[in-house]
């Protein structure tokens, strides 16, 4: 769907265009620029193409083509000990691994919403281990290997392992490993 304004370029129009079955835009139109306000509300499902930057958060499911930069979680630390770490609080979706001193574990992460995806990053040299089911996690923060015991990740060069959260399983799913 095309918005066309035709009036004159010094005049300012102000809209809020109801998309059938793709929420609501507001927007404001300057002269020959038609640009959304900030903050910009979209409400329900937009279907078809969006031009131009998107800046804030999207809540749900993001699909099609892109086309320059789509910049995600920010990169956070995650300072565990040697051994066995359960219930690790993320806040983004990459983690940096850093401080173990010889070989530990991951058993569980604490849990966001339904289809969340997590890859942790290990870059010390020592061997990482994600364990299947650890019983000291909560059993919402556990992990689910697929493979039915724990997955051991290389040793001595950067690996990484991807998870996704599932709210029917009640686990974090491990979905890829380098």
């Amino acid at each position: 769907m095309k918005l066309r304004i035709p009036f004159a370029a010094a005049l300012v129009v102000t809209f809020l265009l109801s998309l059938p079955h793709a929420g609501f835009l507001l927007g404001q139109k300057v002269g020959n620029k038609v640009s959304t306000f900030t903050p910009c509300v979209v409400v329900g499902t937009v279907t078809g193409n969006v031009t131009g930057d998107v800046v804030g958060n999207v809540t749900g499911n993001l699909t099609g083509n892109t086309s320059g930069n789509l910049t995600a979680n920010k990169i956070s630390g995650a300072t565990l000990s040697n051994g066995l770490n359960s219930n690790i609080a993320i806040t983004t979706g990459f983690v940096r691994i850093t401080n173990p001193s010889a070989v530990f574990s991951v058993g569980g992460f604490t849990p966001t919403a339904d289809g969340t995806i997590l890859r942790i990053m290990n870059t010390v040299n020592f061997t990482m281990t994600v364990v299947n089911e650890d019983a000291s996690s909560t059993v919402g923060n556990r992990i689910k290997t697929l493979t039915g015991s724990n997955v051991v990740l290389r040793t001595n060069l950067p690996s990484s392992a991807t998870f996704i959260y599932s709210t029917t399983d009640s686990r974090w799913i491990l979905t890829g490993t380098n």
